[in-house]
């Protein structure tokens, strides 16, 4: 290691020094135990406190396939969630990502999918939340997550994958 003037052996001496002993609570948890607390008090449940805001749904070209982007927004304050997320178009159900919503505020996020064709007809989507705890493991301050599956059905589609748009 270099001798750098930011090391403590180059710091002059001080006048005094003090030890304080602090107790901090510690969870041990098995190793395919989360250590993220599921919380399903009806204080924090997305449906009553409004935390979950779902923006526009838009579906574009890709390619020879569709783009669906679902705009989420999730206030942590009032909800702190770790969720997988899922769009249900036209009866199947697609892998958007995943989202963790801190305690100390709200957060946004775009999710998306790829779909090989959606029929014109389609006009509305389902966004499904399933909590996984684990996902915010690495996430700082977060102790507890929502842990009931939310979702919110008939959500509009704006497509501008269709001829005209």
């Amino acid at each position: 290691m270099r001798d750098l003037p930011g090391q403590a052996k180059h710091w002059p001496a001080g006048r005094a020094s003090w030890t304080e002993q602090i107790n901090v609570p510690i969870r041990i948890v098995p190793a395919d135990q989360s250590p993220i607390a599921i919380d399903n008090s009806p204080e924090i449940d997305p449906k009553k406190t409004g935390a979950v805001k779902p923006g526009v749904i838009r579906v574009t070209r890709k390619g020879s396939g569709k783009l669906v982007k679902f705009d989420l927004s999730i206030e942590g304050s009032k909800t702190p969630c770790s969720f997988e997320a899922f769009a249900r178009i036209a009866e199947k159900e697609y892998k958007l990502g995943s989202y963790v919503a801190y305690p100390g505020g709200s957060s946004s996020s775009e999710l998306t999918c790829q779909l090989v064709s959606l029929d014109p007809s389609v006009k509305t989507a389902d966004l499904i939340l399933r909590p996984n705890p684990s996902l915010a493991e690495d996430a700082f301050g977060v102790e507890r997550v929502w842990g009931g599956e939310y979702e919110i059905d008939g959500l509009p589609l704006t497509r501008y994958d269709l001829d005209g748009n």
